[in-house]
């Protein structure tokens, strides 16, 4: 169970990374930016959604395992960022 709970907090931390960084990429584009419709909001989420994976999976194959022992979690996703870069 405590490694479940683990798991599920490096992936929560990875993204939030990423939604973090999408918002602010999307502050900076300009002020009336924001979506007017559920469609555009919809293909917002869908598109950072998109980005996340594919964050994910670039730590995955650098050798991130999320579902492993998480004892040197922040070293395990750093290794894997400079890795991955």
């Amino acid at each position: 169970m405590k490694k479940f709970r683990l798991t599920i907090g490096v992936v929560t931390a990875v993204l939030s990374l990423v939604i973090a960084d999408t918002a602010v990429a999307q502050t900076h584009d300009s002020p009336a930016s924001t979506p007017a419709s559920k469609a555009e909001r919809r293909a917002q989420r869908k598109e950072a959604r998109a980005k996340k994976n594919v964050e994910l999976k670039k730590l995955e194959s650098a050798g991130y395992k999320p579902a492993e022992d998480q004892t040197n979690y922040p070293d395990n996703v750093q290794n894997a960022a400079k890795k991955a870069q």
